[in-house]
């Protein structure tokens, strides 16, 4: 079985991504520590208790001013691609203004979603979410 190599800034987004998840730190100041790892954060979202950003490609999440990401979500920017010669394909994942996404929310495929869009708690986002729409269950990819 193969280790896997990881150069010096995997290891640092990695240690800054795990930091940022512990209780210790106010929610509202979270998104500073995010910034360390290289996810592009303009103004000031909420990113709650316990939440996973991939730590492959963290430069590909976008989050924008208002956004308000809730506890235990996970935000992933490459995914398993069976059909496709690359099998991680990696991607980027935008997070809008005000877009609000529930608790244990599942963002597992390069996306956008809108702004002022809702993403209900426990949903698995495979697909772009239009400006001003509520989503909720699984949203099997087209």
């Amino acid at each position: 079985m193969a280790k896997a190599k990881y150069n010096l800034q995997r290891v640092f987004r990695k240690l800054v991504l795990d930091f940022q998840r512990c209780s210790l730190i106010p929610s509202m100041y979270r998104y500073k520590v995010l910034k360390l790892a290289g996810i592009k954060i303009h103004g000031k979202p909420f990113i709650g208790q316990d939440v996973i950003f991939d730590s492959m490609a963290p430069e590909n999440i976008e989050i924008e001013d208002g956004a308000r990401i809730t506890m235990r979500s996970i935000i992933l920017t490459h995914f398993y691609n069976p059909n496709g010669q690359e099998k991680y394909p990696i991607g980027k994942v935008h997070i809008g203004r005000f877009a609000f996404i529930g608790a244990n929310s599942v963002i597992c495929k390069p996306v956008s979603i809108g702004d002022y869009s809702t993403v209900a708690a426990g949903a698995v986002v495979t697909k772009d979410i239009p400006p001003r729409q509520i989503w909720g269950g699984y949203q099997p990819a087209s």
